[in-house]
Protein backbone atom coordinates (compact mmCIF):
# COMPACT_ATOMS: atom_id res chain seq x y z
CA UNK A 1 0.00 0.00 0.00
CA UNK A 2 1.21 3.58 -1.17
CA UNK A 3 1.62 5.56 2.38
CA UNK A 4 2.39 8.64 0.78
CA UNK A 5 0.14 10.38 -2.93
CA UNK A 6 2.09 11.85 -5.45
CA UNK A 7 -0.43 14.34 -6.05
CA UNK A 8 -0.44 17.23 -5.27
CA UNK A 9 3.41 17.34 -4.22
CA UNK A 10 4.85 15.99 -7.52
CA UNK A 11 2.19 17.33 -9.86
CA UNK A 12 3.13 20.92 -8.27
CA UNK A 13 7.17 20.24 -8.16
CA UNK A 14 6.45 19.68 -12.21
CA UNK A 15 4.58 23.03 -12.66
CA UNK A 16 7.42 24.79 -10.89
CA UNK A 17 9.78 23.27 -13.11
CA UNK A 18 7.53 24.63 -16.14
CA UNK A 19 6.79 27.67 -14.74
CA UNK A 20 9.65 29.38 -12.83
CA UNK A 21 12.88 29.54 -15.10
CA UNK A 22 15.13 32.55 -14.53
CA UNK A 23 15.23 35.76 -16.75
CA UNK A 24 18.02 37.19 -14.93
CA UNK A 25 20.41 37.64 -17.76
CA UNK A 26 17.67 38.40 -20.80
CA UNK A 27 17.52 41.77 -18.99
CA UNK A 28 21.78 41.82 -18.83
CA UNK A 29 22.64 41.22 -22.00
CA UNK A 30 19.64 40.94 -24.16
CA UNK A 31 22.12 42.06 -27.68
CA UNK A 32 24.48 39.12 -27.14
CA UNK A 33 24.18 35.95 -29.51
CA UNK A 34 23.87 33.81 -26.98
CA UNK A 35 21.06 35.39 -25.09
CA UNK A 36 19.08 35.87 -28.70
CA UNK A 37 19.70 32.02 -29.06
CA UNK A 38 18.39 31.22 -26.08
CA UNK A 39 14.84 33.06 -26.21
CA UNK A 40 14.59 31.36 -29.96
CA UNK A 41 14.75 28.04 -28.39
CA UNK A 42 18.20 27.01 -29.70
CA UNK A 43 19.41 24.98 -26.38
CA UNK A 44 22.61 23.34 -28.52
CA UNK A 45 23.04 26.83 -30.02
CA UNK A 46 23.81 28.20 -26.51
CA UNK A 47 25.82 25.44 -25.44
CA UNK A 48 27.90 25.66 -28.25
CA UNK A 49 28.86 29.35 -28.49
CA UNK A 50 29.17 29.22 -24.92
CA UNK A 51 32.25 26.74 -25.16
CA UNK A 52 33.56 28.33 -28.32
CA UNK A 53 33.91 31.97 -25.68
CA UNK A 54 35.10 29.72 -22.61
CA UNK A 55 37.58 28.34 -24.80
CA UNK A 56 39.15 31.23 -26.59
CA UNK A 57 42.00 33.16 -25.34
CA UNK A 58 39.62 36.28 -25.09
CA UNK A 59 40.08 37.44 -21.44
CA UNK A 60 36.99 38.11 -19.57
CA UNK A 61 35.55 39.33 -16.38
CA UNK A 62 34.15 37.47 -14.04
CA UNK A 63 30.46 38.62 -14.60
CA UNK A 64 30.89 37.47 -18.51
CA UNK A 65 32.38 34.29 -17.19
CA UNK A 66 29.34 33.97 -14.81
CA UNK A 67 26.76 34.75 -17.20
CA UNK A 68 28.34 32.55 -19.83
CA UNK A 69 27.53 29.77 -17.30
CA UNK A 70 24.22 30.56 -16.55
CA UNK A 71 23.35 30.52 -19.98
CA UNK A 72 24.96 27.32 -20.36
CA UNK A 73 23.03 25.65 -17.64
CA UNK A 74 19.87 27.38 -18.03
CA UNK A 75 20.05 25.69 -21.62
CA UNK A 76 20.91 22.36 -20.06
CA UNK A 77 18.32 22.53 -17.80
CA UNK A 78 15.70 23.25 -20.32
CA UNK A 79 16.97 20.44 -22.38
CA UNK A 80 15.93 18.38 -19.02
CA UNK A 81 20.00 17.34 -18.63
CA UNK A 82 20.02 18.82 -14.87
CA UNK A 83 23.22 16.64 -14.08
CA UNK A 84 25.01 19.17 -16.38
CA UNK A 85 22.33 22.04 -15.96
CA UNK A 86 23.91 21.33 -11.81
CA UNK A 87 27.11 21.54 -13.13
CA UNK A 88 26.85 24.92 -14.61
CA UNK A 89 25.08 26.66 -11.63
CA UNK A 90 27.92 25.75 -9.31
CA UNK A 91 30.98 26.93 -11.67
CA UNK A 92 28.65 30.03 -12.40
CA UNK A 93 28.43 30.28 -8.45
CA UNK A 94 31.61 29.83 -7.46
CA UNK A 95 32.67 33.19 -9.92
CA UNK A 96 30.74 35.04 -6.80
CA UNK A 97 29.90 37.06 -9.54
CA UNK A 98 26.21 35.80 -10.08
CA UNK A 99 22.56 37.59 -8.81
CA UNK A 100 20.09 36.00 -6.74
CA UNK A 101 18.05 34.19 -8.95
CA UNK A 102 20.61 31.14 -9.45
CA UNK A 103 20.21 29.34 -5.99
CA UNK A 104 16.35 28.71 -7.06
CA UNK A 105 17.41 27.48 -10.92
CA UNK A 106 20.47 25.13 -8.85
CA UNK A 107 18.03 24.10 -6.65
CA UNK A 108 15.36 22.58 -8.90
CA UNK A 109 18.35 20.73 -11.04
CA UNK A 110 19.71 19.11 -7.87
CA UNK A 111 15.89 18.34 -6.94
CA UNK A 112 15.54 16.80 -10.82
CA UNK A 113 18.74 14.63 -9.92
CA UNK A 114 17.83 13.45 -6.52
CA UNK A 115 20.87 15.66 -5.05
CA UNK A 116 18.11 16.42 -2.22
CA UNK A 117 20.81 17.79 0.34
CA UNK A 118 22.48 20.75 -1.74
CA UNK A 119 18.96 21.22 -3.39
CA UNK A 120 17.64 21.90 0.17
CA UNK A 121 20.96 24.21 0.71
CA UNK A 122 20.02 26.26 -2.35
CA UNK A 123 16.05 26.69 -1.41
CA UNK A 124 17.36 28.10 2.00
CA UNK A 125 19.51 30.47 0.04
CA UNK A 126 16.85 31.34 -2.20
CA UNK A 127 14.58 32.44 0.55
CA UNK A 128 17.28 34.04 2.09
CA UNK A 129 17.75 36.40 -0.49
CA UNK A 130 13.98 36.82 -0.75
CA UNK A 131 13.49 35.32 -4.20
CA UNK A 132 10.63 32.75 -4.77
CA UNK A 133 10.12 32.58 -1.25
CA UNK A 134 6.94 30.17 -0.63
CA UNK A 135 8.22 28.25 -3.85
CA UNK A 136 11.57 27.52 -1.88
CA UNK A 137 9.60 27.05 1.14
CA UNK A 138 7.65 24.10 -0.78
CA UNK A 139 10.54 22.45 -2.34
CA UNK A 140 12.14 22.85 1.22
CA UNK A 141 9.34 21.09 2.78
CA UNK A 142 8.86 18.78 0.38
CA UNK A 143 12.60 17.59 0.34
CA UNK A 144 12.24 17.13 4.34
CA UNK A 145 9.09 15.52 3.88
CA UNK A 146 11.10 12.81 1.42
CA UNK A 147 13.47 12.58 4.14
CA UNK A 148 11.47 11.37 6.71
CA UNK A 149 11.95 14.61 8.74
CA UNK A 150 7.96 15.14 8.90
CA UNK A 151 8.40 17.62 11.94
CA UNK A 152 10.22 19.83 10.16
CA UNK A 153 8.46 19.29 6.84
CA UNK A 154 5.28 20.61 8.55
CA UNK A 155 7.16 23.53 10.17
CA UNK A 156 8.08 24.77 6.71
CA UNK A 157 4.75 23.97 4.82
CA UNK A 158 3.16 26.52 7.48
CA UNK A 159 5.37 28.93 7.01
CA UNK A 160 4.28 29.47 3.38
CA UNK A 161 1.09 32.30 3.05
CA UNK A 162 -2.24 30.75 2.08
CA UNK A 163 -2.57 33.73 -0.34
CA UNK A 164 0.25 32.23 -1.97
CA UNK A 165 -1.39 31.13 -4.99
CA UNK A 166 -2.25 27.52 -5.35
CA UNK A 167 1.42 26.62 -3.61
CA UNK A 168 -0.41 27.78 -0.18
CA UNK A 169 -3.18 25.72 -0.54
CA UNK A 170 -0.49 22.79 -1.94
CA UNK A 171 1.07 22.94 1.27
CA UNK A 172 -1.83 22.50 3.24
CA UNK A 173 -3.04 19.23 1.37
CA UNK A 174 0.68 17.82 2.42
CA UNK A 175 0.41 18.83 6.09
CA UNK A 176 -3.14 16.54 5.51
CA UNK A 177 -1.27 13.94 3.89
CA UNK A 178 1.52 14.31 6.60
CA UNK A 179 -1.14 13.56 9.24
CA UNK A 180 -2.38 10.36 7.33
CA UNK A 181 0.72 9.02 6.95
CA UNK A 182 1.52 8.93 10.77
CA UNK A 183 -2.38 7.83 11.34
CA UNK A 184 -1.62 4.80 9.09
CA UNK A 185 2.20 3.98 10.56
CA UNK A 186 0.11 4.01 14.12
CA UNK A 187 -2.25 0.37 12.47
CA UNK A 188 0.33 -0.80 10.63
CA UNK A 189 2.02 -4.55 11.43
CA UNK A 190 5.38 -5.66 10.96
CA UNK A 191 4.52 -6.12 6.70
CA UNK A 192 4.02 -2.34 6.72
CA UNK A 193 0.42 -3.10 5.74
CA UNK A 194 -2.80 -2.38 7.17
CA UNK A 195 -4.79 -5.48 8.93
CA UNK A 196 -7.60 -6.37 7.35
CA UNK A 197 -9.71 -6.51 11.13
CA UNK A 198 -9.21 -2.43 11.38
CA UNK A 199 -11.41 -2.19 14.86
CA UNK A 200 -10.25 -4.98 16.50
CA UNK A 201 -6.72 -3.14 16.55
CA UNK A 202 -5.35 -2.25 20.19
CA UNK A 203 -4.98 1.23 18.38
CA UNK A 204 -7.72 1.81 16.26
CA UNK A 205 -9.28 4.39 18.76
CA UNK A 206 -6.26 6.53 18.96
CA UNK A 207 -6.19 6.80 15.52
CA UNK A 208 -9.58 7.32 14.47
CA UNK A 209 -9.72 10.13 16.88
CA UNK A 210 -6.44 11.26 15.30
CA UNK A 211 -8.55 11.22 12.04
CA UNK A 212 -11.22 13.38 13.29
CA UNK A 213 -8.90 15.77 15.40
CA UNK A 214 -6.46 16.38 12.49
CA UNK A 215 -6.63 14.94 9.09
CA UNK A 216 -10.03 15.75 8.49
CA UNK A 217 -10.00 18.92 9.92
CA UNK A 218 -6.64 19.70 7.65
CA UNK A 219 -7.79 18.51 4.83
CA UNK A 220 -11.08 21.05 5.03
CA UNK A 221 -8.44 23.78 6.00
CA UNK A 222 -6.70 23.22 2.55
CA UNK A 223 -9.97 22.97 0.66
CA UNK A 224 -11.59 26.06 1.89
CA UNK A 225 -8.42 28.63 0.53
CA UNK A 226 -9.71 27.79 -3.11
CA UNK A 227 -12.19 25.56 -3.43
CA UNK A 228 -12.15 26.29 -6.98
CA UNK A 229 -8.42 25.31 -7.74
CA UNK A 230 -7.90 22.71 -9.72
CA UNK A 231 -6.75 20.72 -6.38
CA UNK A 232 -10.07 21.11 -4.70
CA UNK A 233 -11.93 19.71 -7.89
Amino acid sequence: MRLFSSFPSRFFLFFFLLCTSSTIFARQDNSSTVAASYKKGEYSTVIDLVTKKLNSSQKMKKQEVAMLYYWAALSYSKMQEYDKAALYFSRSLRTKRVSKEIYYEYGQSLYAIQELKKASWAFGKSYEVGHMKSFSLYYMANIAQKRENLKRAIDLYQQIPGNSKEVGQAAQFQIAEIYRLQMQRLLMNQKQELPKDLKNHPRYEKAKKRVVEEVLPQYEKALNLNSNSSLAS
